[in-house]
């Protein structure tokens, strides 16, 4: 159904969203028609609901957004190092 992308970046955070079957199944589908992986079309449908709502443009961050961005970041960045330090 997807391709695998290989070696992942150890910054990366899992993403992970509860669906269902058929809403999986039409990420798959999706995905196979645009010769993608469903990772990169969920990501590639978050970018342009980031657009739609102002915050990103031309895939970046806009400035009045980078601080609120940075500081979650930041908060899930500790959140991972203290659950892999259990």
């Amino acid at each position: 159904m997807s391709k695998t992308s290989g070696k992942h970046n150890p910054d990366n955070v899992l993403l992970g969203v509860h669906a269902t079957p058929e809403t999986k199944a039409l990420a798959g589908l999706v995905a196979d028609i645009n010769n993608s992986n469903i990772t990169d079309t969920l990501l590639d449908g978050l970018m342009i609901m980031a657009e739609r709502a102002g915050v990103v443009r031309n895939n970046k961050v806009l400035p009045e957004y980078k601080d609120e961005i940075n500081l979650r970041a930041a908060q899930v960045r500790a959140a991972k190092k203290e659950r892999q330090n259990k």
